[in-house]
Formats: structure tokens, sequence, C-alpha cells
């Protein structure tokens, strides 16, 4: 595999500068290289003739690997030759071993050509040495067991520790490989930023100078050689495997230097297969204690199993269900409730097994609608839930959800006895809405016992569930819309905005028509109920209807039942003089007064005779022989005059011609009559009101 690898040279010409390069770079990329590349102290040191550095190039896709030679054949004392290799970020972490790239470095002669080209470098993995250096021990176990140190390394020259150098960089995983900052002929401080590099190797006569001048340096003690048991992983373990280990799980973890030892001690602990699943989540959760770090490794262990694994999908899933020491993992990334389903399905001969699961399993981790997707027979449920397999109260008790499942409100009374039971000794106040919409479902007699403990909230949720369109068994229907009055009319009235169609037909089609007079309605709300009514019952149970409305209307005196009146008065009417009232006849008030003569202030033959050019009419006190329309009329008219209501609710009463005539013809039989036709009069005159033609017509008259 061929990787293109840019490079520039640095030297001295009339000052230390770019003198050539295979690609553009922009501005503050030339200024890092050209800082970089200079000599890093003032003087050379015998032995560091030349050296390599490694380091990030910021604000760029390139990481930097340069190679810097003394240059001393210009008379200027300090001049280096400084060869920088480009390597891609993406490439960086394809190369085996980055030893591999010291041969492209080729000290300047003089012609500078082939610094002006790109390197085609041959990333050759079929030779992978599996060998490292003796000193790969001191100086790998120093770098990671003080990651937030710079390392110092005191050395008689720069070449001896760049293979152990190099071979603690190949180890690396990509993201760690891109942020590791090496030199190997540090005269003075390196830093990148505000940051001192990793791994400096110094002259050991100015060790204790550099790392007092180094923000944060620890002086690496060769005399002191430790065999850590993550060292003896290392090189017991192929490089191809551990590596490959690295790079895979490597790739998602925050954090550098700090991270490498918890790796490698996870790699010892996956590759075990004797290790139980607790133990490896401690070190799971002891190295990557943040849930947004190494998802990768963890899907690794924790995610869906299909073989090639210590642990079984049902070993994993039990463990994510029932442990509570899971912090460090984003539980949603496990697709718990998913695996489980999939699991039932593929293992229905597992459902005791999946069963205890669910009983242990935090209930937070799995959705209730996970149970409807056990399927146990029907001929086994009651075995399954009452014999000696499992008891219910136990599983009630454990996953109180599972109550929510019709199936099980459908079993033999006793059971649904110990289900309420356990029930009641976990919610002891409220049961909770998707259990008794279970109950109510399943349309068992448990309901009743239910009742008896939870009380009236029972009965107004049982409401809720019938005003969401839903069906109840007819024996608890009846009881709770007929038998609860109290209960009922407290949750019409919070819940009069928001009735179903069923509820509404309930009160005013199934109800005797004394209760309905009785409901405290607001006459807004009646009308409402009413218009609907209108359209959404049989055309056989109109006269009904508005005889029922146009009742509560008369019956009532306050002024908002004249809307009512005003919303019914004409059908019901209408259905009086076809005769289709019926027995419905019966439940309509009847006020027949005559009111006696009393003196007024105006004449009302005046009246009559302008309008009718006829005699005033005899006072109608004989009833026996008046059909029903007539008794409405008269009834009505009283009932405005009696209760005082408006002008304007009597117009809209009487807007149909005939209805107003007649109510004219009854109200000029008698003085009180005339009074109120004479208040409505001067109302239309002084007030906004909208007569029809017909009533204009007739109180222009005058």
């Amino acid at each position: 595999m061929s990787i293109t690898i840019h490079q520039c040279l640095h030297g001295y010409s009339n000052g230390h500068q770019l003198l050539t390069s295979s690609v553009e770079l922009p501005t503050d990329v030339k200024r890092l290289l050209l800082f970089q590349s200079d000599l890093t102290g003032s003087n050379i040191q015998t032995g560091f003739e030349n050296y390599l550095t490694g380091y990030p190039v910021l604000n760029s896709s390139y990481y930097a690997l340069a190679k810097t030679w003394y240059a001393n054949e210009i008379s200027r004392p300090g001049c280096v030759w400084t060869q920088t290799l480009l390597i891609e970020l993406v490439d960086l972490g394809k190369i085996a071993e980055l030893s591999s790239l010291l041969i492209h470095f080729v000290r300047p002669t003089g012609d500078f050509k082939r610094y002006e080209l790109p390197i085609q470098f041959i990333n050759d993995l079929s030779n992978l040495s599996n060998q490292r250096h003796d000193e790969y021990d001191i100086l790998a176990d120093y770098l990671y067991m003080n990651s937030q140190n710079t390392i110092i390394v005191e050395s008689e020259n720069s070449s001896f520790y760049e293979p152990v150098v190099f071979d603690i960089w190949s180890d690396q995983w990509p993201r760690l490989r891109r942020n590791f900052c090496f030199c190997t002929g540090v005269l003075g401080v390196k830093s990148l930023g505000a940051k001192d590099f990793d791994l400096q190797v110094v002259p050991k006569n100015i060790s204790q100078s550099i790392a007092r001048s180094s923000k944060n340096s620890k002086i690496c003690n060769l005399s002191t050689i430790k065999k850590e048991k993550w060292l003896e992983v290392v090189h017991n373990t192929p490089k191809v495997v551990l590596r490959q280990f690295l790079w895979s799980y490597g790739a998602d973890i925050t954090g550098g230097r700090e991270k490498f030892i918890g790796l490698i001690s996870l790699f010892t602990k996956i590759s075990d297969e004797n290790i139980d699943l607790a133990n490896i989540n401690n070190f799971i959760k002891e190295t990557l204690p943040s849930p947004d770090e190494g998802k990768t490794l963890k899907k690794f262990i924790f995610g869906e199993k299909v073989g090639g694994s210590w642990y079984s999908e049902f070993e994993v899933l039990y463990f994510l269900s029932t442990e509570n020491n899971i912090e460090h993992l984003q539980i949603e990334d496990y697709n718990i409730n998913k695996r489980l389903q999939k699991y039932i399905a593929d293992h229905p001969e597992e459902l005791n097994n999946v069963l205890q699961l669910l009983i242990n399993s935090n209930p937070e981790r799995i959705n209730e609608d996970i149970w409807a997707n056990i399927i146990i027979p029907e001929n086994k449920i009651v075995e399954v839930f009452t014999g000696n397999i499992i008891k219910i109260e136990k599983i009630i008790l454990a996953h109180p959800s599972y109550a929510s499942l019709p199936a099980f409100w459908q079993l033999d009374n006793q059971i649904q006895s110990k289900i309420l039971q356990a029930l009641i000794s976990i919610y002891p106040d409220t049961l909770p809405s998707d259990v008794l919409k279970a109950i109510l479902k399943s349309e068992s007699e448990i309901i009743y016992d239910t009742e008896k403990f939870y009380g009236s909230s029972v009965v107004y949720r049982s409401l809720d569930w019938l005003n969401e369109g839903n069906n109840l068994f007819p024996p608890w229907r009846n009881r709770i819309l007929f038998e609860c009055d109290e209960s009922y009319i407290t949750w019409l009235i919070e819940n009069i905005e928001n009735l179903h169609l069923s509820i509404i037909k309930n009160l005013f089609l199934e109800h005797h028509p004394n209760w309905v007079f009785k409901l405290p309605f607001h006459h807004k709300v009646m009308v409402t109920f009413y218009n609907l009514l209108k359209y959404e019952i049989n055309d056989d149970k109109l006269p009904y209807i508005s005889s029922l409305f146009l009742s509560k209307g008369l019956t009532n005196d306050d002024n908002g039942s004249q809307w009512i009146v005003s919303a019914t008065f004409e059908d019901a009417y209408v259905f009086a003089t076809k005769s289709m009232l019926d027995s419905h006849w019966q439940i309509i008030p009847k006020d027949l007064e005559n009111f006696e003569e009393e003196d007024f202030s105006f004449n009302p033959f005046d009246i009559i005779s302008k309008v009718f050019s006829i005699t005033p009419p005899k006072k109608k006190k004989q009833i026996a022989n008046l059909d029903y329309s007539e008794i409405l009329i008269r009834t009505m008219t009283n009932k405005f005059i009696k209760n005082k209501w408006s002008s304007k609710c009597f117009l809209e009463v009487t807007k149909k011609p005939e209805i107003f005539y007649k109510a004219v013809e009854y109200l000029l039989s008698s003085k009180k009559g005339r009074f109120f036709l004479t208040k409505i009069m001067n109302d239309i005159q002084h007030s906004n009101l909208s007569p029809t033609q017909n009533q204009a017509k007739f109180f222009n008259s005058f």
C-alpha cells in the first residue's frame, strides 16, 4: 500500500528559513515548522549532532516527523538542516512500523530538488517483528505511569534511544500517535503551544537544567528497571494482535497516555475466558468511567452476542438488565429491549429464564411492552404464574407493570385477587392507570373489589376510559352511570368541555328527565349539547330531545335558561304541530295562566286596529280544546313575562312568522302581554336589536 507523504526542508539562507517544500503551506503552519526545525538549544552537544523530532502540526491535517543535522559546513555557528516529513493524520495510523519512515531522511548536500517532490511511501505490513528493544520497559513504564509529566531521558547521544522511542510510538493507537510529541536531541526544553513534549532525550550534563525549565517534568531513572505485569502482556502478545485491539478500541477514547496501561489491562481481562462479566465490568468502569468514551470496546463486551465470545447473549442481557454498577455505560446504546424481544422470539423454550430476568431487572431499563412479547401458551399461563415455577405475587412485586396485561385479569378469580392484593401493597393510594385500563379492557369483575379499596377514583377513571370511546361491560357501566350520581356529576363538571358523544347521549337519552333537569350545567353548555345531538342521533329521538331540552329551559327560572328555550322552542313547536311529541309532551311544563286586567298608560285597541284592523280578541281562558302548539306558545310567552327575559331572546325564539304572530296574538289578549310588547318595541328603538322582517313590520306600525 502506497502513502503519499509531503516534505519540506529548512536551513540557513540569510537566517534559518524554509528552503523548499513539496506542498504549499499556510502562513501559520510555516511559522510553526520554522520554529520547530531550528536548533533546540544555543550550542551543539557532542553526540547530538543530529536528532529526530515528532509533533502534530497545529491547524493542519499533518503530523511532522523531522530529522535535524548540524550544518558544520556553514561558518555561522548554530546552523542546522531539517528535513520534515508531513504525514496526513489519517495515514499515520496505517503505518505498521513508524521506524520504516527513517529511510526517507537524507541530509542535504546542496541540491534541494529531491525535497520539492512528495515521497511515495510503501507501507509493508508483511514483516512485522514481535521484538521490542531492551529499553522499552523502562521508558514505556515512565511514560505511561507518569502520564501527566514530561519524561526527561538522559543519554550520551541522540541515536541510542531512537529505536525504543519508535517502538513505543508504533504501539500507540492512531489518536494517541498523532498527539505524541517527542525529540531525541533536546538542548533546550521543547514545547508545542503551552504543552511540553511528552518525551525528551537530553544530554546528561544539562538534564537538570532542562528539567527545571520544564513545567512538569520527571527524569527517567534508568537504574530502576521494573517488570510490570502489563509490560509482560506487551512482550508476550504478538504485535499484530495487540495493536489490532488498541486500534479498534482506542479510537473513541478521550485523553492520552494515561489510558494506555488501562487498555492493556483490559486486553488481558477480556482475553481471559474464566473472568466473569461483573469483574470485567469493574475494570472497564475503572479505565473508562465516562459513558461517552470507549463505546467501541464497551459494545464489544456488552453488545449483541452472535458467537465468538466467552459470554452468551442471555448472560449479557441479564447483566445489563439487573446490574446497578453501570454508570460508565450509556445504557441506551445496548438496545436491551430490542435484543430481549429478539431473544424471546428465538428462544421460546427459555421462557422461565426470561421471566426470572424480568423479575430481577431494573424497571427503568425494561419497557413495559416487553411483557407483551412473552408468548405464553394459553394452556400454560396458569401453570406459569401459579405453579411452582414462579409465584404471581413475586412477579407483580418485582415488576408491577406486568399487571397491565389484560390476560392477567382473565385468569381465575382467586388469582386475580392475589394480583390485586400485591398491587395494593405497592400502590396503597392510587392504582396505576395502565393497570386499571387492563382490568376494564378484560371486563373483569375484580373491578368491584378495586372500587371497594380505591373508592371513587376507580369510578372517575372508568369514566375517563368510557370518555375515550371505549366500552365497559354492562353491569359496571350501569353502576357508574346510574348508581354513582355524586361521583358522576362531579366528573361531568370537571370534564364538561371534553365529553365524548357516547357520554352526552347517555346523559340525555338514558337518564330520567327529572335527573337531567337537576344537572348544574351552564346554559351555553346545554345549547352546545343540544346542537350536537340534533345531528348525531336518530330522527325518531329528536322529538324527545327537543322536548327534554325545552323543558330544561322552561323549568329553570334563571336568566340563562331563556337561551335554552331560544335554541329548542322552534324544533319542539314544529314537532307539536305534527303531533310527534306523543308521550314526550308529559315532561314539558305548561303555563297557561291568564293575567288579570291592569291599567296601562297606552291603549292596546289602538295597536290592534292599526296592525290587524280588527277588534281585540277575547281573553283565551278556555284551554281544553287547545292544540299542543298553542299550549307551547302560551307557556313560552308567560315564561318571558314572569321571568322578565330579554327582548332580544324573544325575537330569537319567534323568528318563525307563525310562532311570532301566534305569540303576539296571545300577548295582545292581556294587559301584561301588551305591556311586554311595548317594552320590546322600545328596546328595538333604543338598542341594537335585529328583528326579522315580519317582526320589524309589526313594530314599525306604531
